[in-house]
């Protein structure tokens, strides 16, 4: 029935469900993990209660279940305030992101202006006059210092944004730090000399 889609899951449960957990089980063609976590509360939920019920504890099911049950763990700093990991999250992948867009996006203009320079035969006057490392390096890091620019740019504007907004203003204490800043500047130029590097002697090798 489930290869034929008349059945999309198959919840197994065995006579050996009350003494052991391998004694449950879902059958379905694809794995689903929001479907998984949805039948493993459940199912737990379920046993937890014929468990209990089948033991000699003195003691409502209702109540242990609810002192057994997850905490929502709460995260503060060294100063008391709460700290929250999804916001946390949320602006590194921003980051990530935006880092990943400008180091793509501006070392592919390394790679085009290494190819419109072949095609229209700058090329050869700047070659005589520097060598190939030297020209390399020329645009590196001058188009990595404008994009760096930029980047700061950013930084800074966003850092006064967040500074003068009395309800987002706790964030830059626990996330915006001076030592994120660092890393963000140094992982960009680290990664952007990588790539536009790669992107350089891609354009050397092709012609359009």
């Amino acid at each position: 029935m489930i290869s034929e889609g008349k059945l999309k899951y198959l919840v197994v449960i065995t006579q050996d469900a009350m003494s052991t957990d391998t004694g449950v089980y879902v059958v379905a063609s694809n794995e689903n993990i929001s479907a998984n976590r949805k039948f493993r509360w459940q199912l737990t939920k379920v046993i937890s209660s014929k468990r209990l019920e089948a033991s000699d504890i003195n003691v409502p099911i209702d109540s242990i279940l609810n002192m057994t049950q997850r905490i929502d763990l709460i995260a503060k700093d060294l100063k008391g305030e709460t700290v929250s990991y999804e916001i946390q999250m949320i602006i590194a992948i921003v980051f990530v992101m935006l880092m990943y867009m400008l180091i793509v996006l501006n070392g592919q203009m390394v790679m085009r202006s290494v190819i419109d320079e072949k095609t229209s035969r700058i090329m050869e006057v700047l070659v005589s006059s520097v060598t190939p490392f030297q020209l390399m390096l020329g645009k590196i890091f001058g188009l990595g210092a404008a994009t760096l620019t930029q980047v700061s740019i950013w930084v800074v504007a966003g850092y006064i944004i967040f500074a003068f907004n009395p309800v987002q203003s706790t964030l830059l204490d626990g996330i915006l730090t001076p030592l994120l800043l660092i890393f963000i500047v140094l992982f960009f130029i680290l990664g952007f000399l990588l790539y536009s590097t790669i992107f350089a002697l891609l354009g050397s090798i092709v012609d359009t």
